[in-house]
C-alpha cells in the first residue's frame, strides 16, 4: 500500500544528508515524498542584492534535486537565521501536515547541534499535536495519526540509534543527490562525509551502509 512520506528539513540540503538514502528507498517502494524546506538560502546577507541572488542560486539547486530524487517541495521562505517558534509558522507547518496526511514523517533530532534544526523539531511537536486535534483548530482537517515519526542527524550525530535504515543499494544516488547542492561545495565536501558517516552507521548495524534514526512513535514496516 503506497505511503505519504513527510520530510522536514530546516536548510537546503537537510534532507539528503540526513536522510537521502531513505528518501530514494521511499520512492523507489512507490511511496510518494514530500519535503518542507523551512529556510530561503540567503545565507544571512546584509544585502538585499546578494540574499536574492543567494536564494535565486538555492532555489535552482533545490528544484533539481528533487527532481532528481521524485520528491515533491514545499517552501516556508524564512530568511536564514532569522527562524523561530511564532504562530504564522506554525500555521503554515499544520497546512502542510493536514494537505499531505503523512504515514511517515521525518524530522532533525532535538539534539542537533545547529540552533534552526532544534526550531524545527519544536515547532513540528506542536504543529503535529495541534494538528492531530480538531478541536484545536479553528479550521481544516484533523491530521491522521502518523505510524511512524523518525528523527534524523546532521551535525549532530545521535548519541543512541534506535533504528538503522539499510541504504547500501541508494548510497551513490544519495552522494550524486548532495553533489548537485554546487553552492555547497566550497565550504565542504558533503559526499565524502555523507559517505563516511553512513558507513559508520553500516558498520554498527551490519550493513555496507545505513542511515540512523531514532523512531520517537511506530506500530508498522516503514516500506
Amino acid at each position: 500500500m503506497k505511503k505519504n512520506i513527510l520530510v522536514l528539513a530546516p536548510h537546503m540540503d537537510d534532507e539528503v544528508i540526513g536522510c537521502g538514502g531513505s528518501i530514494l528507498k521511499h520512492i523507489y517502494a512507490g511511496n510518494d515524498v514530500s519535503v518542507l524546506f523551512f529556510t530561503d538560502g540567503s545565507n544571512f546577507a546584509s544585502e538585499k542584492a546578494k540574499a536574492d541572488l543567494l536564494k535565486k542560486n538555492r532555489m535552482d539547486e533545490v528544484i533539481k534535486v528533487m527532481k532528481f530524487l521524485k520528491a515533491t517541495p514545499y517552501f516556508l521562505n524564512v530568511p536564514d537565521r532569522t527562524l523561530s517558534y511564532n504562530t504564522r509558522i506554525l500555521q503554515e507547518v499544520i497546512k502542510v501536515l493536514q494537505k499531505i496526511q503523512p504515514d511517515i514523517i521525518y524530522v532533525p533530532h532535538i539534539k542537533e547541534g545547529d540552533r534552526e534544526h532544534r526550531i524545527v523539531n519544536e515547532i513540528f511537536r506542536e504543529a503535529f499535536w495541534l494538528a492531530s486535534d480538531v478541536k484545536q483548530l479553528n479550521n481544516g482537517e484533523s491530521l491522521k495519526v502518523a505510524e511512524y515519526i523518525l528523527e534524523y542527524e546532521v551535525w549532530e550525530p545521535i548519541y543512541n540509534p534506535n533504528y538503522y535504515e539499510d541504504i547500501g543499494a541508494f548510497i551513490d544516488k544519495k552522494c550524486e543527490a548532495i553533489k548537485m547542492y554546487e553552492s555547497q561545495k566550497k565550504f565542504f565536501d558533503y559526499a565524502f562525509a555523507i559517505r563516511g558517516l553512513n558507513q559508520y552507521r553500516g558498520a554498527m548495524s551490519h550493513v555496507c551502509y545505513a542511515e540512523a534514526f531514532i523512531v520517537k512513535k511506530d506500530n508498522i514496516n516503514l516500506y
